[in-house]
């Protein structure tokens, strides 16, 4: 990209100077055969009068590379032929094109100071025509230098706005890469978090069981089985949830043709189900609702869902054999969910609370997703026995 952008400034750059080149051969061109055609009474064209027509209007070909040098140049070569008694207006085309750069590339005292210097020339050469009047001398002198300048003036301004329209091009084309670059970095935290919740649930949920079913497969079968279904029952709802996030991944907005509906984000409306999941899992849940319920947006829904989810999942995997109460609170402007268990009827159980305790990836997980939705969440040792994780959302 930087190599095309340079080779097109270098085009750009050619083509200008090619232009300056064609005009100013076209002046100079103008310029001999007016000085063939018509003399008036001023001095007949020789070799000198073509020869300074050429030095007063070829050069500003190259008046944008050094503006003032080149108007420099050209003026001098001007007042020499008008003072040596050639037309004046022979050469003038140089000199007004290079004061048109001048006002075009340089600052607004340069271009000023130029235009005054020009104007002077002009009086100079109505000062030595014959049957002149200075009223018209001095109103040619203000119309035509004035123009000059204003032309180059404006052009320079309207360069200027469009070099600082191109850098705000560029600096909104590099913010929204920017934007674009931090969505892709946020979905896949967001669906980096959706994993970790649906592989450390369903996970915990089948390494208990199995452990279970092995220990009493011989001297208790009815539990065996039990323990089987329920490893069964997470395992394709575990399939239904990577199913739906990997669904996310496609390129395609819409299923293709042939695939199977793809099921919606869990939200507060099946934390009856999983409730279910734990109390046949061994922790024995409640789930309780204060308030008037009242509909989610998706994100709180699938957040609440997706916190509950993970705190069960800890009084689990830490607790052991434990009592796990969920609480929806609904008021005005704020839903509050809480999570407390009892810390399981073993003590052995508390050291892994402890652990639990330190700010591990589930809590830090739980923590982030809160924080995107303007929420707050606490986690912690309750003073009684046990854990508890208090989520806080505002509600719109």
């Amino acid at each position: 990209m930087s190599a095309l952008s340079t080779l097109a400034g270098r085009l750009a750059t050619c083509r200008t100077l090619l232009l300056d080149i064609t005009l100013a051969v076209g002046s100079t061109m103008v310029a001999v055969l007016l000085g063939h055609e018509y003399l008036g009474d001023w001095r007949s064209m020789d070799a000198t009068g073509y020869l300074l027509i050429v030095a007063a209007n070829l050069p500003a070909a190259f008046r944008r590379q050094a503006p003032v040098a080149i108007l420099t140049w050209c003026a001098g070569a001007w007042t020499l032929s008008i003072a040596v008694g050639y037309w004046p207006a022979l050469n003038t085309y140089g000199t007004f094109l290079s004061l048109y750069a001048v006002a075009l590339l340089r600052s607004r005292r340069v271009a000023l100071t130029a235009t005054g210097c020009a104007a002077l020339i002009w009086v100079f050469a109505g000062l030595l025509a014959a049957n002149s009047s200075m009223p018209s001398v001095l109103a040619q002198t203000v119309l035509f230098n004035g123009i000059t300048w204003q032309m180059g003036t404006s052009a320079r301004k309207l360069e200027q706005r469009n070099r600082q329209l191109a850098q705000l091009t560029e600096q909104l084309r590099q913010e929204q890469a920017d934007r674009a670059q931090r969505a892709v970095v946020e979905e896949r935290i967001r669906i980096a978090q959706e994993l970790h919740d649906i592989v450390a649930h369903h996970m915990s949920v089948i390494s208990v069981q199995a452990g279970m079913a092995g220990y009493v497969f011989d001297s208790d079968r009815p539990t065996a089985r039990t323990a089987l279904a329920v490893i069964a029952d997470n395992s394709r709802e575990a399939q239904e949830e990577l199913r739906r996030i990997l669904s996310l991944l496609r390129t395609s907005a819409t299923p293709a043709d042939g695939d199977p509906a793809r099921p919606p984000a869990p939200g507060v409306g099946r934390l009856g189900e999983l409730v279910d999941r734990m109390r046949t899992a061994g922790v024995h849940t409640e789930l309780r609702v204060d308030g008037k319920p009242q509909p989610l947006p998706p994100g709180l829904d699938a957040c609440t869902y997706r916190v509950v989810q993970e705190s069960l999942t800890n009084v689990l995997k830490h607790a052991g054999p434990a009592t796990a109460t969920v609480t929806l609170e609904y008021a005005h402007q704020r839903f509050t969910v809480r999570v407390i268990d009892d810390g399981g009827a073993a003590r052995p159980a508390e050291p892994a609370l402890a652990a639990l305790a330190q700010p591990g990836h589930g809590v830090l997980g739980m923590r982030e997703r809160a924080r995107v939705y303007g929420g707050t969440l606490t986690a912690g040792h309750r003073d009684e026995a046990g854990f508890q994780v208090i989520l806080v959302l505002p509600l719109p």
